[in-house]
């Protein structure tokens, strides 16, 4: 994609299909990638208060709140939750909770890993959602370095998990199906010489440069089936 292609184009081109498929019941991660300030933040974000410049995370918010309208019914009905986790320096944090502590990552019995004392709190519009995202996003961490003024110091993880109860064969036992997409907006990749940094932007530095190659391997790993 260049800079002729809009914020919409993007997202329909690229993410409508993975929230379609979120509805069917599949799980989906969104995730940008490049060096600090290539513009990652924009596209996963963008300006909340324009919405011809979203990103691609109101744009999922807004098509899954419109789908749930649309196919809620007298025997089909959802549930919604959302969890903002930011790893910052190798720790777990999460950006919903007022007081600030490192979290465990914990492995459960379907052997899906999750963040353990994580708020995950159920919204039911798309402005609910986005009230959590803003108190979530002013708390994440971000430091200035001569290639971003607003350099994300961490990866964040904006998680929506969509529960649905169709009543339609049994209604006193519904059909419980659960699936999330993950739109995450990862830190940028930074090279020292570059960005200047010193001290504990530095030591971010490293520890961004370390997780992302982590990230890299597990992707490889996957792609070639090991």
């Amino acid at each position: 994609f260049n800079n002729t292609f809009t914020q919409r184009d993007i997202f329909v081109q690229e993410v409508q299909p993975l929230v379609d498929a979120v509805i069917q019941g599949y799980n989906a991660t969104v995730f940008a990638y490049g060096q600090s300030g290539s513009g990652k933040t924009h596209t996963m974000t963008g300006r909340l208060t324009d919405p011809s410049l979203w990103g691609m995370m109101p744009q999922v918010v807004d098509l899954l709140f419109t789908e749930i309208k649309r196919q809620t019914s007298s025997t089909k009905n959802f549930k919604v939750k959302v969890s903002y986790v930011e790893l910052y320096n190798g720790k777990s944090r999460d950006l919903l909770a007022r007081k600030q502590v490192n979290l465990e990552i914990k492995q459960n019995m379907a052997k899906n890993f999750f963040v353990k004392g994580a708020d995950t709190p159920e919204v039911t519009s798309f402005d609910e959602c986005m009230r959590w995202f803003n108190e979530g996003t002013d708390r994440r961490q971000v430091a200035s370095t001569d290639l971003n003024d607003q350099s994300s110091r961490s990866h964040s993880l904006f998680s929506l998990t969509i529960e649905q109860y169709d009543f339609e064969n049994d209604p006193s036992t519904p059909v419980i199906m659960s699936s999330k997409i993950n739109v995450v907006d990862l830190a940028g990749s930074e090279k020292l010489g570059k960005t200047n940094a010193t001290g504990d932007t530095a030591k971010e530095g490293a520890n961004i440069n370390l997780s992302l190659s982590a990230l890299a391997t597990v992707i490889d790993t996957i792609v070639k089936g090991g």
